[in-house]
């Protein structure tokens, strides 16, 4: 009984793991004509992907299970000759033919008990389990004995009644998603360190070049440095070798859920914010007077932590935290808030100059701009008047106000949070009469 030409499903919440951008059919799934065809799954982007999709919601029957449980098999036997072992021999070879038993409806329960067969020999043999949307499974208890919680392509948690439940086209065809590639003594994937992580991915890791972000203090030099996770005793190991990244995932589901180990930002560009610091004034020889502060808000504009920027000195001269003419990059870290440390410019350009410092962090960026002064003034700047503030139905924040100073000078909009803290959320320049404040600084900055 074949399979429909449908592609891989995220199944119901029994079933772990998630969908891949452009799904595939594994290897044996082709060799036994478990398919129509050779054809792979179409892209997402391809005409009819969704109609194709919303296939797999359809009910899946027991003809079907048996019949790719049983090209797994043979996949198997083929690679080497009783390599399947006696269990799945013996289940295999006691399925009915008989058409009144394989046209009933498949239920959850049914559809883990038959691939239990397989998981427990691909564990039994050590053999690394690789469902085609990038899902591990792993049997990381090591006792010999019993399985760990992802040693199964589903929630161990579901309750006992919910295995009634019947199965659909997407939950059968994900489950029995697993490569078979080098059964039973190749794994499909070159592992020299036996970490279950790939040589290559590792290698990427090893050969960034955001190392001078990532791995300051160069502590990856090889593959056997990357740990798939942390330790259970992490004496004498460091964060970066088991979440390279720093983003809180570690290596081995950075790998399983095809996210990048080497970009803490995964390619999805922050929201960055100026909250201190910009357009100063500083005698030459002098730190300016307010530090360098930035604020980094996921797209949802949610404080990310622990998010990595690079401050860097990109025109005019001058150095950060130290009088240091080398000291033109300083990279930090945000804290729960999504708040940098504070980085204090040390002003060396000349009168008449200025200098443009850059926060960068993955594909955002903002620049901050330190000007010379030749000594203090003792003039006072003509203060603006009749300000104004407004919130917005989008929760922003416009403040208003009147220019007296003829268009002579920036104007700096400071926010005074709930907590009596003081930022500045702006700077005008010196024809604008008006700044709107984002809600999600506003909101931001009261944590």
């Amino acid at each position: 009984m074949k399979m429909p030409y449908l592609c891989l499903l995220l199944g119901a919440a029994v079933f772990a793991g998630i969908l891949a951008a452009d799904p595939t059919y594994p290897e044996w799934w082709i060799d036994q004509d478990v398919v129509e065809g050779d054809a792979q799954p179409p892209a997402p982007t391809d005409p009819g992907y969704d109609t194709w999709m919303q296939a797999n919601y359809a009910p899946a029957n027991l003809g079907q299970a048996k019949n790719l449980a049983k090209a797994a098999y043979l996949t198997m036997e083929a690679a080497e000759t009783d390599s399947a072992g006696t269990e799945l021999a013996t289940l295999v070879s006691g399925f009915s033919t008989d058409p009144a038993d394989n046209y009933v409806p498949l239920n959850l329960g049914q559809l883990k008990y038959m691939v239990k067969f397989f998981i427990d020999r691909f564990h039994e043999e050590d053999f690394p389990i690789v469902l085609a949307d990038g899902t591990i499974l792993l049997d990381d208890l090591d006792d010999g004995n019993e399985l760990s919680d992802n040693a199964y392509p589903w929630n161990p948690a579901t309750p006992v009644g919910d295995n009634y439940a019947p199965a659909n086209l997407g939950q059968l065809k994900h489950v029995f998603s697993f490569s078979l590639e080098g059964w039973p003594d190749e794994p499909p994937f070159t592992d020299t360190d036996d970490d279950l992580l790939p040589d290559d991915w590792e290698l990427a890791i090893v050969n960034s070049t955001n190392d001078y972000i990532y791995d300051p203090n160069g502590l990856i030099t090889n593959i056997a440095d990357i740990l798939p996770s942390e330790p259970a005793d992490p004496t004498g190991y460091d964060s970066v070798q088991w979440d390279y990244d720093g983003d809180g995932i570690d290596n081995r589901t950075e790998w399983q859920n095809g996210t990048d180990a080497d970009d803490y930002y995964n390619a999805q560009a922050p929201q960055l914010f100026k909250i201190s610091g910009d357009y100063q004034l500083a005698v030459s020889g002098t730190y300016c007077i307010s530090p360098y502060i930035v604020l980094v808000l996921d797209a949802s504009g949610a404080p990310l932590k622990n998010a990595p920027v690079v401050h860097s000195v990109t025109a005019g001269s001058g150095s950060l935290d130290s009088s240091s003419s080398s000291a033109t990059q300083k990279i930090v870290r945000s804290d729960a808030y999504g708040r940098t440390p504070d980085v204090f410019f040390y002003q060396t350009e000349t009168v008449g100059n200025t200098s443009t410092i850059t926060s960068q962090a993955g594909a955002s960026s903002v620049s901050y701009e330190a000007g010379v002064l030749t000594q203090r003034s003792g003039t006072r700047p003509v203060p603006t008047t009749n300000v104004t503030r407004e919130i917005n139905p989008d929760g922003s924040l416009t403040v208003s106000w009147t220019d007296n100073s003829d268009n002579e000078h920036n104007t700096k909009v400071l926010h005074r949070d709930s907590h009596g803290r003081t930022w500045q959320v702006g700077v005008a320049p010196a024809d604008a009469e008006t700044v709107t404040i984002p809600a999600a600084v506003i909101q931001a900055l009261e944590y």
